[in-house]
């Protein structure tokens, strides 16, 4: 039976544009992807004990992102008007 690898310490909101040739790119706001890219979405991280980050979803809107990160923690959803980088948010409650 594989080993259970532990909970996410962390979790972090990252607008990201998709740029040809180049992949993605995390940007530290919204307008910095618009700026790179026509295509944008946001991005869901989780942060393992070892601190890597690993993807766990892309949504092509903030507010299902933030949804997301709310059910899986229990935290209420994190309110972003200016379209930046969230980090270092909290795990479970």
């Amino acid at each position: 039976m594989p080993q259970f690898p532990g909970r996410f310490v962390g979790y972090e909101i990252a607008p990201v544009a998709e740029i040809d040739g180049d992949g993605i790119n995390p940007c530290s706001s919204m307008q910095e992807a618009t700026a790179l890219s026509e295509r944008t979405f946001w991005s869901l991280y989780g942060t393992t004990p070892e601190g890597t980050a690993m993807c766990i979803g892309d949504y092509r809107e903030y507010e299902w992102c933030a949804e997301i990160y709310s059910r899986i923690t229990g935290h209420v959803l994190p309110d972003n008007p200016d379209g930046l980088r969230l980090t270092a948010l909290p795990a479970y409650r």
